[in-house]
């Protein structure tokens, strides 16, 4: 009997994950704890495994030198390596079409300097690192010297107004919420900005990007999370609330 119950549970494992986040519309996520699968570190992975699809997204790059691992999140050390590229047309492009969708992305701590227009997400028409600046969708930097953050001018979409950090090495998250092209920002939760854009019908093709292939922000990425509908500023709010009791925001 008692070898049989060892067998059961053995047969068992551990509890299934679930994702503490609003998963209503929820298409891609990355997280630097999850970085294998729900649940699961891996401290030497060379892929970042988006958990809704199970897609494991190669890094550019060799780890240790261009990005390594913390407990919690991705460091990029070098700006044109260490990131990865995601096709996401067949899940967002309808969405950005219409203008109504999310971006989310949580980041901390830069391990180097530099002045210029750092990127923490970009969301592009192709993964194409000569022709992506041209069909940019929408992105977001965050400078490294300063803590600045703001919207990158030649995409379709605008992130938002542009907002200087606390502290340059302050973890914050920052999202973005569009419907039918008028959209809110929000940092930690907190409503930022407002504003609008035309949606645009011809967009074709929807590939994530973790920065730009040339000028990612170098620093921790702790979560990236995109959802193809308009999140409610209850949501905004529910989400952040995990990042501040996982991550220690402010």
């Amino acid at each position: 009997m008692l070898l049989g119950a060892r067998q059961f549970f053995e047969r068992r494992g551990a509890p299934a994950w679930t994702n503490p986040y609003v998963t209503d519309g929820l298409v891609a996520m990355w997280d630097g704890e999850w970085n294998a699968g729900g649940g699961v570190h891996d401290a030497v992975a060379t892929n970042w495994r988006e958990l809704v699809s199970g897609t494991n997204c190669e890094m550019r790059g060799t780890i240790a030198t261009d990005y390594d691992w913390a407990s919690d999140s991705l460091v990029k050390i070098h700006e044109g390596r260490g990131n990865f590229f995601f096709d996401a047309t067949s899940a967002l492009q309808d969405a950005f079409r219409a203008a109504t969708f999310t971006v989310e992305a949580t980041t901390s701590q830069p391990v180097n300097n530099a002045s210029w227009l750092a990127q923490i997400i970009n969301v592009c028409q192709t993964a194409e690192v000569s022709t992506s600046y041209a069909l940019g969708i929408i992105a977001r930097w965050r400078r490294e010297n300063n803590g600045a953050m703001g919207s990158l001018s030649n995409t379709k979409y605008p992130s938002g107004a542009g907002l200087t950090l606390a502290t340059t090495d302050a973890l914050a998250t920052f999202a973005c919420v569009y419907n039918a092209g008028q959209y809110v920002s929000y940092l930690d939760g907190e409503q930022k900005s407002t504003g609008s854009a035309t949606p645009d019908s011809t967009i074709d093709g929807v590939w994530v990007r973790l920065g730009s292939a040339a000028f990612g922000f170098r620093g921790h990425y702790h979560s990236l999370r995109l959802y193809s509908r308009a999140l409610t500023a209850d949501e905004i709010s529910a989400n952040y609330a995990i990042d501040k009791a996982r991550f220690s925001l402010p």
